[in-house]
C-alpha cells in the first residue's frame, strides 16, 4: 500500500497530543511491512521542519508549491490544484490532522482529533474568538465530510459527536486511538524532583484545560495541605497563568522534554487532568504509563480514555475534586491498585497498535 501523508509540520515543534499523533502515525506507517509512504507539506514547511534530526526526517518528501494557507485555501474553495500530480500513484492520500486536499482520483483520509469548534454549550462557545473560529471550521469540514471517503477519529466520542453536530455518515468513521510513547513505561530518568509532595499537570493552564478547576483545587489545597504543591507542565494563557501565580502553591514549568516529563511523572503523588474539552487525553494515558495514579474531569473523552483505573470527578464540584486528591494522597491501597490498573490501561494503547488499525481501516475503505 502506497501511501502519501499531507502532514502540518508546525504541530511537530514541541509537539502536543495532535504533533505526536502526527510523528508517531506516519513513522509507524513508515515501518510498517508492506507500507510504502511519502511525506507531502509545503516547500518552505519541509525545508524548515523536516530535516535532520526532525523525527520524520527519514521518510521520502515531496515538496509542494504553494504556502501552506494559500495551499489550502485553494483546496477548500476551488478543489484545486488536485494534489494526484504529487502523490506518485499513491492508494490513498493521509491527513494525520484535520486538512482538506485536492484529489481527483486517490481516496482521502483524515484524521478528526476532536470537534470542539462545533459544540454549542462550552464556556468559550459563545465568544467572538471561538464564533470566528468555528466558521473557519465550518468551511473546512464542508469538503472533508463530501468527498474523505474514509474519517479517522481517535475516540468513540468523537466519532459520536461527528454524526450528532455535524451529521458525518458513522459509516465512514474508524476509530484509532492514541497512543503513548514507549518512553513512559521506562524507569524514569535520574534527575533531581522536588523534595516537597507535588501534583503534576501536563497541558498549561488555559481555559479549555480547566484553569478555572486546577486554581480552585490549588486554592483549597493551599489551606488543606500547604506541603503539596502543583507543578503544571505546557504552555499556558497569560491571563490564566496570571492568576494562577496569585494563588502561591502552582509552579509552571513551561514544555518539558519527555526524559524530564516521565521522571517528575513517577515521582508525583498523582496526575490531575480536569480539562473542559478533550477528543481524547493522553496526558492521562502517559500518566498511567509512569505509574502515577490519576484524577481525570468526567467532560468528554477523558472517562472513555481512562476507563475504570482512574478517579473520574465532576470538575465544577470544587469539594469533590479536593476530596479525591486526599484520599489518594493518604489511602496507600487506593493507590497501589490504580498504579496497577493504570499501567495495564495504558499497555493497550501503543502507537503500534493504533498504526495496525488505521492499516485495516485504509485496507477496508478502498
Amino acid at each position: 500500500m502506497k501511501i502519501a501523508a499531507y502532514i502540518h509540520v508546525r504541530r511537530m515543534r514541541n509537539p502536543t497530543g495532535v504533533g505526536q499523533h502526527i510523528i508517531h502515525m506516519v513513522d509507524g506507517l513508515a515501518k510498517a511491512a508492506g507500507v510504502e509512504v511519502n511525506v507531502l507539506a509545503p516547500r518552505g514547511d519541509l525545508e524548515s521542519g523536516v530535516r535532520p534530526p526532525a523525527p520524520l526526517a527519514h521518510i521520502p518528501a515531496t515538496p509542494l508549491p504553494l504556502a501552506r494557507k494559500w495551499l489550502e485555501m485553494s483546496w477548500w474553495a476551488v478543489n484545486f490544484p488536485k494534489a494526484d500530480r504529487w502523490c506518485g500513484g499513491a492508494d490513498w492520500v493521509y491527513c494525520p490532522a484535520e486538512a482538506y486536499v485536492a484529489t481527483k482520483k486517490i481516496p482521502l483520509a483524515v484524521t478528526v482529533h476532536d470537534v470542539h469548534a462545533f459544540e454549542p454549550d462550552l464556556p468559550w462557545s459563545k465568544t467572538p474568538g471561538h464564533q470566528r473560529f468555528h466558521q473557519r471550521w465550518r468551511r473546512l469540514f464542508e469538503p472533508i465530510q463530501r468527498r474523505a471517503r474514509l474519517i479517522v477519529a481517535v475516540s468513540q466520542f468523537t466519532k459520536s459527536r461527528l454524526v450528532e453536530l455535524l451529521h458525518f455518515d458513522p459509516a465512514k468513521i474508524e476509530v484509532i486511538g492514541n497512543g503513548v510513547e514507549e518512553a513512559y513505561f521506562d524507569p524514569p530518568a535520574a534527575i533531581e524532583l522536588p523534595k516537597e509532595p507535588y501534583i503534576y499537570v501536563i497541558g498549561g493552564l488555559t481555559q479549555r484545560k480547566g484553569d478555572v478547576y486546577l486554581i480552585e483545587l490549588a486554592r483549597r489545597l493551599k489551606q488543606k495541605r500547604p506541603e503539596m504543591r502543583i507543578l503544571v507542565s505546557g504552555a499556558g494563557e497569560s491571563e490564566s497563568e496570571k492568576r494562577g501565580d496569585e494563588v502561591g502553591n502552582i509552579t509552571r514549568l513551561g514544555y518539558m522534554p519527555v526524559e524530564k516529563q516521565v521522571a517528575l511523572l513517577a515521582g508525583s503523588r498523582m496526575s490531575v487532568f480536569l480539562s473542559r474539552y478533550e477528543g481524547f487525553g493522553i496526558p492521562a494515558l502517559e500518566a498511567m504509563a509512569a505509574g502515577t495514579p490519576v484524577i481525570v474531569s468526567n467532560f468528554a473523552a477523558l472517562p472513555e480514555v481512562v476507563g475504570g483505573a482512574g478517579c473520574v470527578v465532576d470538575a465544577t464540584q470544587a469539594d469533590q475534586v479536593l476530596e479525591a486528591v486526599v484520599r489518594l494522597d493518604r489511602d496507600e491501597g487506593l493507590r497501589e491498585k490504580l498504579i496497577a490498573r493504570g499501567r495495564a490501561r495504558a499497555a493497550e494503547f501503543r502507537w503500534s497498535q493504533c498504526v495496525q488499525r488505521l492499516i485495516a481501516a485504509l485496507g477496508a475503505h478502498r
